[in-house]
């Protein structure tokens, strides 16, 4: 047998080598067996498959965010009714894991963020909450269904390279809140009703690419 090559018995099916495949082709019960060779073609590996390019209006779900995430000092964003908090956040080119992998495309970067959702009492009766991400003026819907209930959920949006203002906006009722995902702080009013503050001076965290 010519190397590179294997015989294949009637009921066993094919099988891919990186050569020659050789089949056996049936024939009288009495008779010889005869080889015929057959091409062999290249079938890539899964792993190899490359991860899908994010549009620039979506911002996708994932179970795992695949890269590590800037924990911000204080993540609080609350609502009427609502009440999130962001658990951290990484720019990058590729996250996801497995099946999930989303990259960026040229020009852009994935900016990607951890949202853990707190029960509030006061959620009953209250008006659906809407989440944004904000970037350099553009918004994009925060679908806040998929979040977990007890776990944080995770979520990747593409942004281009050069963008300044990456701001997570919370809205319910009449109140909203903002974050930036930039240098992981609140930004606009912050009354001390929905959150306190700490009387010690800190220099938030930046986020740098990871």
């Amino acid at each position: 047998m010519a190397a590179g090559s294997r015989t294949v018995t009637r009921g066993t099916g094919l099988v891919l080598l990186a050569g020659t495949l050789t089949v056996l082709a049936p024939t009288a019960m009495a008779g010889p067996t005869v080889a015929v060779a057959q091409p062999v073609f290249a079938v890539a590996a899964p792993g190899l498959v490359a991860a899908p390019v994010i549009d620039a209006s979506m911002v996708v779900a994932l179970d795992d965010p695949g890269v590590e995430l800037t924990a911000p000092v204080d993540g609080r964003l609350r609502g009427d009714g609502v009440a999130l908090v962001v658990t951290g956040a990484a720019l990058t080119n590729e996250a996801g894991q497995g099946g999930q992998t989303v990259k960026a495309g040229p020009g852009d970067r994935l900016i990607v963020f951890g949202l853990r959702l707190v029960p509030q009492p006061d959620s009953a009766g209250a008006a659906p909450p809407a989440l944004a991400l904000i970037v350099d003026g553009q918004r994009r819907l925060v679908n806040l269904a998929s979040l977990p209930a007890a776990a944080p959920g995770y979520f990747a949006a593409a942004i281009p390279a050069t963008a300044t203002d990456v701001t997570l906006e919370l809205s319910a009722a009449a109140f909203t809140q903002d974050f930036d995902l930039l240098t992981l702080t609140r930004v606009g009013p912050d009354p001390a009703c929905c959150t306190r503050t700490s009387t010690t001076l800190w220099s938030p965290p930046r986020l740098t690419r990871r």
